[in-house]
């Protein structure tokens, strides 16, 4: 079952960014591209506040901005998040102004390339946009008006230790950035005043808004749910150790059967077990010895491309026809790869590309989660990856390079993760999401 969210209000909006992440962002600032005349939603990119007030904030917002005109953003929306109870904090120190600034960054680098148009701030309290001095702050042109970065300098030439501990770098680092802000800033003007920043009460609203909402209700019903960090995105607690030592000794055993005359018979039967154990009416829950097998059979490229075939629409028929093709056919005569390319194409490729199924990929990711559970961190790969393929088509780009790294991977050691990889790196969607920007 699939179905297309309409965002057509900023507190629809606010409460899909966690489910878009996977996880409840904090101290953080949040990218949001909307594709075309209807606004469709499209990647939902976060970073640190200190990444966006550092010494390289600018090419860390250029990057940003540039994923999104990849993405084919037509709008942008720039949200910021406080942990603060108190959003006015003790003054300059306040993470408002470090938060502030960070979003002006963006919002700079995006002037005159694709409109923000709409800023917006959460606490743990409330939502709404900011407040400086009395002025109500709501999109991209409002945002660096007032001169914030002109206060996030002064804060580095008053008060360098403060700057260098917020940012996490030596005072060096801090008195050779004050070098270039007083080349850069020689004779303009400086205000005396600290500007006062805050939530603008005019347009807040109560933070228990975002889980009243249709889209919140929709993710509920669908059973997605979203981790408290970015830290506890992707963790998949270990299965008990008497469990974990059968599945151990089943692995072992298969490795021994998978070089024998079964070797092929084997194959078969570990793709029946996995079949049986995503089916969409009944699965099967795996044993133990199960377990076991899968894992090393996930080792193999042929069973772990038929798996990968079995979560597309060519299902359980097209990964069957795949697995007998690759062991019957020899190299020179394989007609695999037109399966394969259609499987890929159907996550890749705007022209064909298909929604993921959510219940059916909800059962994929159960039983890889599974294994990941029941096996050691060295055999964890193939698993990781697949989950990293299933969080990138389904458009959580966070998630999947929270699975890569979870992976262990070295580049270059792994064909499938290094793709996934160039995906999330260059901020790229899967290609349904490019699909309705085309239509």
């Amino acid at each position: 079952m699939t179905k297309t969210l309409r965002v057509s209000d900023p507190s629809e909006l606010l409460s899909l960014i966690p489910y878009q992440l996977g996880f409840e962002p904090a101290d953080s600032v949040v990218l949001v591209s909307l594709r075309g005349p209807r606004k469709r939603v499209g990647v939902v990119a976060r970073v640190d506040v200190g990444d966006l007030s550092g010494p390289h904030k600018e090419q860390c917002a250029a990057e940003l901005i540039n994923h999104a005109i990849a993405d084919d953003a037509s709008a942008l929306v720039v949200v910021g998040y406080s942990r603060e109870e108190n959003p006015l904090g003790d003054g300059p120190g306040s993470q408002f102004y470090w938060l502030y600034d960070a979003m002006g960054c963006l919002a700079t680098m995006a002037a005159g390339r694709v409109p923000v148009v709409e800023c917006w701030v959460v606490t743990n309290a409330q939502f709404g946009h900011f407040r400086v001095d009395g002025e109500c702050v709501r999109d991209g042109e409002d945002i660096y008006s007032s001169g914030v970065a002109e206060v996030l300098h002064r804060i580095a030439l008053n008060e360098p230790k403060a700057y260098a501990d917020y940012l996490g770098v030596s005072l060096e680092e801090v008195h050779a950035a004050v070098e270039g802000i007083l080349e850069k800033r020689a004779g303009a003007g400086h205000r005396e005043d600290w500007p006062t920043i805050e939530v603008c009460q005019e347009h807040a609203h109560p933070i228990e808004r975002l889980g009243q909402t249709a889209v919140a209700a929709h993710m509920v019903f669908e059973g997605c749910r979203t981790d408290r960090s970015r830290e506890s995105l992707g963790k998949i607690a270990p299965a008990a150790q008497d469990s974990r030592a059968q599945v151990r000794e089943a692995y072992e055993q298969s490795l021994v059967e998978q070089t024998t005359e079964k070797g092929f018979d084997w194959q078969d039967e570990a793709l029946e077990i996995w079949l049986n154990a995503i089916h969409p009416v009944k699965p099967v829950p795996l044993s133990l010895s199960q377990a076991g097998m899968l894992t090393c059979a996930l080792e193999r490229i042929p069973l772990r491309d038929a798996v990968l075939i079995s979560c597309t629409s060519l299902g359980a028929h097209g990964a069957r026809e795949f697995l007998a093709q690759y062991v019957d056919a020899n190299p020179e005569q394989r007609k695999v790869d037109s399966i394969a390319r259609r499987a890929i194409g159907e996550i890749t490729d705007p022209s064909i590309a298909r929604r993921p199924d959510i219940e059916h990929t909800e059962a994929v990711r159960k039983v890889l989660s599974e294994l990941v559970s029941l096996t050691p961190p060295e055999r964890h790969t193939p698993a990781r990856t697949l989950l990293a393929l299933l969080a990138w088509w389904q458009g959580n780009l966070t998630l999947a390079q929270r699975h890569l790294e979870e992976a262990g991977l070295h580049p270059g050691t792994y064909g499938l993760a290094d793709l996934i990889a160039s995906a999330v790196d260059a901020g790229l969607a899967p290609g349904w999401c490019r699909q309705q920007n085309v239509a």
